[in-house]
């Protein structure tokens, strides 16, 4: 049986927020009036090997575990605007989750929204693709992640899912269209260079 540890020493003594950060990125992958639809669904999946059911409420994950722990101090660093800890942190968390689990799912999700607060593009664009992939790449994506994927599917130019609202679709054709890249007849380069300058 593996063991798996969280390595929390290098970050010292961090006041635990946990139920703040899981609000946050539980909120951000939300889409209607109510912010925590499905709070619970991903959390109450089977006991395995090296896996921590967490608690409903999130002013529980203080507790004893060293995933409840982790996760507390990665909403305590994302409220310091310290996104890559914070995303480094759910990483651990994620690592002892299955790729097509639900845990996973949610982790990857929270690690693209908190690269996209960093401003870190890149990032964002690898755990989004680590969440599309997990998902199986649905044409109907689920209504917690719809929105991590269909900005991840609009920047690299792949099929929107069909349940993607309308401004993802506006932002893609205004932004990430195929009419909205320059065209090497339109490019300065080539008019000075085709008048043999």
């Amino acid at each position: 049986m593996k063991h798996y540890v969280c390595h929390l020493h290098a970050f010292g003594s961090i006041p635990r927020l946990a139920p703040v950060l899981a609000a946050m990125f539980l909120a951000g992958c939300a889409s209607g009036g109510n912010l925590f639809p499905d709070i619970g669904d991903w959390i109450q999946e089977p006991v395995r090997e090296g896996s921590v059911i967490l608690a409903r409420d999130p002013a529980t994950l203080a507790g004893e575990s060293e995933v409840e722990a982790a996760l507390y101090d990665a909403v305590e660093l994302s409220e310091k605007k310290r996104f890559a800890e914070a995303r480094h942190l759910l990483a651990d968390i994620r690592s002892i989750q299955k790729p097509d689990s639900e845990g996973y799912q949610a982790l990857s999700g929270a690690m693209a929204l908190t690269a996209l607060r960093e401003g870190d593009l890149a990032a964002f664009r690898r755990a989004a693709r680590q969440l599309d992939d997990s998902l199986g790449r649905p044409v109907r994506v689920d209504v917690a992640h719809v929105e991590v994927v269909s900005l991840y599917r609009a920047m690299t130019f792949q099929t929107m899912p069909v349940n993607a609202s309308d401004d993802f679709r506006v932002f893609r054709e205004k932004y990430f269209s195929e009419k909205s890249a320059p065209s090497p007849e339109s490019s300065p380069e080539m008019s000075v260079e085709r008048a043999g300058l």
